[in-house]
């Protein structure tokens, strides 16, 4: 794991790289590669600066098609070619149309690190490239093949729910949360997927409760902050108030 320091300066390198990138092409690509949890992903930034036109965010293919891919999305933007929300486009993917969804503000800001540094904190619009299964269906058709759901998250159909799991997945909480209203400080996202949202609370077996993951998310939002929480990660907080802080368990749990 890389020290403070050496993430600092690749932090300070990449933004360089981004803007010598932007000023010679006028956008860039930057690829975030997927984890043994979450799916990797590609976005543009620069498209709304130098083309009048929201930001693309692709997910779930591998990184050579996305930039193929996302390279034709630019050269038709800068041709004059805008992307529709909910417009299905051929072109893009052989034999198969696509469509664009605008992805929420909050939503982009939790994946798309660098374009709101470049955009110095000021919103920005993104759509989502939406890529259909190998029979040409989309995730909210009958038929989608359930593997690619995982895949391919939809960041516009659950605004205020981020996590990759079933909204109904059950997942383990404390009586205090639950009852005494006391907020979650600890996050455990285990090596085999289960999750658990504790209070800081000694853990005793009388006081431990199952509920839906959506019901965590419904009673406090703060939790979409670690939607991305890799298996066997853990976050710690202060307060409700305070940042979450990632941590990854050794070999002996602690």
């Amino acid at each position: 794991m890389p020290t403070p320091a050496e993430h600092h300066e690749h932090d300070a390198e990449a933004k360089r790289e981004l803007l010598d990138t932007l000023e010679e092409f006028g956008y860039a690509i930057l690829h975030v590669p997927a984890s043994s949890y979450n799916p990797g992903f590609a976005y543009t930034v620069g498209l709304k600066h130098t083309f009048d036109h929201p930001e693309i965010i692709l997910i779930g293919l591998d990184p050579e098609n996305t930039e193929e891919i996302l390279s034709g999305v630019v050269e038709a933007v800068a041709s004059g070619l805008g992307m529709i929300a909910g417009k299905p486009l051929n072109g893009f993917l052989e034999g198969h149309p696509v469509i664009f969804e605008e992805v929420p503000h909050a939503r982009a800001l939790s994946c798309m690190g660098y374009a709101h540094w470049f955009y110095k904190g000021k919103p920005w619009d993104t759509l989502q490239f939406i890529w259909p299964d190998m029979q040409g269906a989309f995730a909210w058709e009958e038929g989608y093949e359930e593997d690619f759901r995982y895949q391919q998250p939809l960041l516009s159909r659950n605004p205020d729910f981020w996590y990759n799991e079933p909204k109904d997945l059950a997942v383990v909480t404390l009586r205090q949360y639950l009852e005494e209203e006391k907020p979650i400080l600890e996050v455990h996202h285990d090596e085999e997927g289960d999750w658990q949202f504790l209070t800081g609370d000694e853990l005793k077996e009388e006081d431990l409760r199952w509920v839906s993951l959506h019901t965590m998310v419904q009673r406090d939002a703060t939790l979409n902050d670690i939607f991305d929480l890799e298996y066997g990660e853990c976050a710690l907080r202060q307060s409700r108030e305070h940042p979450w802080v990632r941590y990854t368990k050794n070999a002996e749990g602690e």
